[in-house]
């Protein structure tokens, strides 16, 4: 089995010279590095600069994870919920249903592809009780797939040259936004408010969520929306909450 301590002693000798694909590298005076990249900005409103740094993550997920690419945006503009449906071309409240596939894009990034079940529609044109597919920037790809998006270059500093296929299926890359992160999302019936925008019908889903974790908000009972600025369920002007009353009313015959 591949030693991941010779990864971790490669990682300490490289991070100086690594690059994920075209983007620019600047070094800083703590000795680590931090990467630049532009990414697609579905929504032109926000200026977004993102810095990318490459930490070594160890925690079980059938494989290993070796490698966590994270990012701080920040932006002018202030991706609020208010401001998100503004933008949006279809706003719902769905649940989780499955991934659909998760794939590196030309800079490495993991990009999943998930369906979501339909319970209420606030903006847009779409039905209850049917399943919507979005594209979203985040969550894990088998390091096999992330090897593919790295030049022979990059895979020998990485020490990644002899690892034989079968080995690195079973160890994983991830993508998180520190600011905002994409909820690991699993069918255990938690709503989620979706903040969509379409993407071209060549695309291999049907819309996308455009501003990561800003836009896949957790509801809780009594439909206040997850705030990342607050760290609190908070009430948005375009999404009625209930009060107690109802709320007890609504479940009163549940187990």
């Amino acid at each position: 089995m591949y030693k991941l301590k010779r990864f971790a002693l490669t990682i300490a000798l490289i991070l100086t010279a690594f690059s994920l694909g075209a983007c620019t590298l600047q070094n800083k005076t703590s000795g680590h590095s931090d990467t630049y990249i532009n990414e697609v900005n579905y929504s032109n409103e926000l200026d977004e600069t993102e810095r990318t740094n490459l930490n070594e993550n160890k925690i079980n997920y059938t494989g290993e994870v070796v490698l966590t690419i994270t990012i701080e945006a920040s932006y002018k503009a202030k991706p609020t919920p208010e401001f998100l449906y503004e933008k949006a071309d279809l706003v719902v409240v769905a649940i989780f249903s499955e991934d659909i596939r998760s794939v590196c894009d030309q800079w490495g990034r993991p990009q999943t592809t998930a369906k979501f079940t339909i319970l209420e529609v606030l903006k847009g044109d779409a039905v209850p009780n049917t399943t919507v597919s979005a594209l979203y920037t985040g969550g894990r790809v088998t390091l096999a797939e992330y090897m593919k998006t790295q030049s022979s270059e990059a895979l020998e500093r990485y020490g990644w040259v002899n690892i034989s296929e079968a080995e690195a299926k079973n160890l994983y890359v991830e993508y998180v936004n520190t600011d905002a992160p994409m909820p690991h999302f699993k069918n255990d019936g938690q709503r989620y408010m979706l903040f969509l925008r379409f993407l071209p019908s060549e695309a291999n889903a049907d819309y996308v969520i455009s501003e990561s974790g800003w836009a896949a908000l957790e509801i809780n009972e009594m439909n206040a929306v997850y705030s990342h600025f607050s760290k609190h369920y908070e009430e948005v002007s375009f999404y009625a909450i209930k009060n107690k009353e109802d709320y007890l009313a609504e479940n009163e015959n549940r187990p």
